[in-house]
């Protein structure tokens, strides 16, 4: 079974890529108003930064550590 290590990276990354898009969107969104409570603050786009950076120093030594690159894995 391949294991993805760096998928909380990954996903905190997109999202942080997409910062611009996923605030339009929840910005003009109307058809669920309950939503405007789950659009992220400038204090949580931080936090998400600095968690980016932490999971940062993990991606590269986790890579090298899967196996999906071992022949006798498959």
């Amino acid at each position: 079974m391949l294991v993805c290590w760096n998928s909380t990276y990954n996903m905190i990354k997109r999202a942080c890529d997409l910062r611009v898009p996923i605030q339009s969107v929840c910005a003009v969104q109307n058809l669920d108003l309950s939503v405007k409570a789950l659009e992220l603050t400038l204090h949580d786009w931080q936090i998400l930064n600095q968690m980016l950076k932490i999971f940062a120093i993990f991606v590269r030594p986790s890579k090298k550590l899967q196996g999906e690159k071992y022949a006798f894995l498959k």
